[in-house]
């Protein structure tokens, strides 16, 4: 029995690991006869902005993560582009998935917040948690210490 994605009157009330379940177990088309494994979207819950493919590449479809081929690279390629030609004095990376997609996959946030880094895309370089972690946190302990943390970057 063929599996199919969720029919239209869900669109909206399913949460984002159901929606990865589902495109798992979809066989609906063709796609899964040839893939390896399903290469769902990756980013926060809560972005405003998305980047939509067409069906995996092959590096995609090994990695199992969405942007690690040529189309990857050349989306790299414009960041590094426009980074190059406003030529910032300053860039400050709001929370881990900016940071670690400027400064590499070893950087982390909840260690090295606050601290200029050595690069060469600016003079100065930092990161720092992303405002809205402060919104996401769950306890007031978490929110307090979230706070805090942004207080001392931002220097409010």
């Amino acid at each position: 029995m063929a599996t199919k994605p969720p029919p239209p009157e869900q669109q909206g009330k399913l949460s984002v690991e159901e929606l990865a379940k589902a495109a798992r177990d979809c066989t609906a088309c063709d796609l899964h006869k040839t893939g390896t494994q399903t290469v769902f979207g990756e980013g926060g819950p809560e972005s405003k902005l998305m980047f939509v493919g067409e069906q995996p590449g092959d590096q995609e479809d090994k990695a199992g993560h969405p942007f690690v081929g040529p189309a990857g690279r050349m989306l790299d390629k414009a960041l590094e582009a426009e980074i190059a030609a406003l030529k910032p004095r300053v860039i400050v990376c709001l929370g881990a998935t900016a940071a670690q997609a400027l400064l590499g996959r070893a950087f982390r946030v909840t260690q090295q917040r606050g601290e200029w880094v050595e690069s060469p895309l600016a003079p100065r370089v930092m990161a720092t948690i992303h405002p809205s972690a402060i919104l996401r946190a769950r306890t007031t302990t978490a929110a307090s210490a979230s706070t805090r943390a942004w207080s001392r970057t931002s220097g409010r």
